[in-house]
Parts: structure tokens; sequence; C-alpha cells
């Protein structure tokens, strides 16, 4: 699980003001081993930071997807796929953006 920069700055600044390990683990709710591998990237001089989340980006942008099926709500997958320009992509990933957008296929209410 990876911990936002305030908890790992949070528990740094206790292991630095002498706290045990264990007992900033139990404070902050994180593991001994995360603290020790904290420490040890911290010596090394390695980034602290949090690093890019694995996976590669989606093929259809939300904002797009959104505003091609506002544009034309009664459009059907194949038209959106055209409007967005993208011919490339399957109709189940059009699919998928419409449904991550909160859209769904019917159209009236």
């Amino acid at each position: 699980m990876a911990y936002s920069q305030e908890t790992r700055e949070k528990v740094l600044a206790a292991v630095d003001a002498g706290y045990a390990q264990a007992d900033v683990a139990a404070v902050h709710q994180v593991s001994v081993r995360y603290i020790s591998g904290l420490v040890t990237k911290r010596r090394r001089g390695a980034s602290l930071a949090l690093g890019k989340s694995p996976g590669r980006p989606r093929k259809l942008a939300d904002a797009k997807v959104a505003a091609a099926v506002q544009a034309k709500p009664a459009a059907t997958l194949v038209d959106l796929r055209k409007r967005l320009r993208r011919e490339d992509v399957a109709l189940m990933t059009v699919w998928r953006a419409v449904r991550r957008v909160g859209l769904t296929h019917k159209k009236s209410p």
C-alpha cells in the first residue's frame, strides 16, 4: 500500500525525534518493515516522493468521452468512436469509458 507524502514525513519526523520504530509503527498504523525501508531509502539519498502508479494510460480520456456523449446523447458506440477520432480502439473500450464517466446506454428517462 502506498502511503501519502504526509504520512511518510510524519513517520520520519517521529523516528528522528527518537521514538522506537515499533512505537511509530503502532501510532501511524504502518509496519516496522515499512519504516526501516523508508529510513534506509533516506540514508541512501533516494527519493521519498510517491512513485508513478503502475499501468498504462487510458486510451480514451474521460472528459472527452463525456463531452462527446453530451454533444450527441443518442449516438451509438460506433458513432462515439468516430466522434472521438479513435478508430483504433475496440467498441468495448468505448463502452467501458462511457460507463466509467457514469453514463448508461439508456437514453431516455
